[in-house]
């Protein structure tokens, strides 16, 4: 088994989905819809720890080294990673023999050292892969189709681009996204809607185009999409637009 993305096919059939991001938009969040998929260090913050999220997603090579990795344990019930995440956490792929061969792997992948993205044709037959925890599967946006039946989850538009497709797949009639600015909002010039300390991060100039591309996909699909707070992205439909304005 390479995956068990299967499992969440048509779990949310109609719902409506949050998408939380961590730009200081986060702050609007409030509960209100059926489903919230975290992303990253939103899942730490405070509306976060307020409300809590049902699934926690990340696909950076560096998360397991975030300091909201081990923090999104508290507030997401669910995690769902990418295949060279999963090695470094115990919840998700408990046997730890075959972490410990997995990241060994991985450490001797030197491609997947070297590039930024990590290896992304890494995915190994895991043996098994806890519950209600799951790892998907990246895939390059022109290789793979954006549709409810897709298996692989294309990159490019941050991670918040792979969390709403997978809310497509989940059944979503609704995604909602918040914290998800592409941009800066607040006049102050932060970025984040929490304490970053000094890791990385920050939005790239192509992360909006190929997020709205995802998005497009989505709407195509026959999901409305919503955007609160201010926002880069053009497909989306923006409710609160007077807050965080510039």
């Amino acid at each position: 088994m390479k995956t068990n993305i299967q499992d969440f096919r048509g779990i949310h059939d109609g719902a409506t989905i949050a998408i939380l991001g961590s730009s200081p938009t986060i702050q609007l969040y409030n509960g209100r819809e059926d489903v919230a998929i975290a992303v990253n260090g939103a899942s730490i913050c405070d509306t976060i720890k307020e409300y809590g999220a049902d699934y926690f997603v990340c696909g950076d090579k560096m998360s397991p080294w975030r300091a909201w990795f081990g923090g999104s344990r508290e507030t997401c019930r669910s995690r769902l990673l990418a295949p060279f995440v999963a090695p470094y956490d115990s919840q998700v792929i408990p046997d730890e023999s075959e972490r410990t061969v997995l990241a060994s792997q991985l450490e001797e992948n030197v491609f997947h050292q070297e590039e930024k993205g990590g290896d992304i044709g890494f995915s190994p037959d895991f043996t098994r892969i806890a519950v209600p925890h799951g790892v998907f599967v990246y895939s390059e946006l022109w290789d793979q189709k954006i549709h409810k039946g897709q298996e692989k989850f294309c990159r490019g538009g941050t991670i918040s681009g792979v969390a709403a497709q997978i809310a497509l797949v989940m059944g979503a009639k609704e995604v909602h996204l918040y914290g998800c600015s592409f941009g800066k909002p607040d006049p102050s010039g932060r970025h984040y809607g929490y304490d970053n300390g000094n890791e990385p991060g920050g939005i790239d100039s192509f992360h909006p185009i190929k997020m709205d591309y995802i998005l497009s996909r989505l709407v195509e699909e026959g999901v409305d999409v919503f955007s609160h707070g201010f926002t880069n992205l053009r497909v989306p439909k923006n409710t609160d637009q007077k807050v965080f304005s510039q």
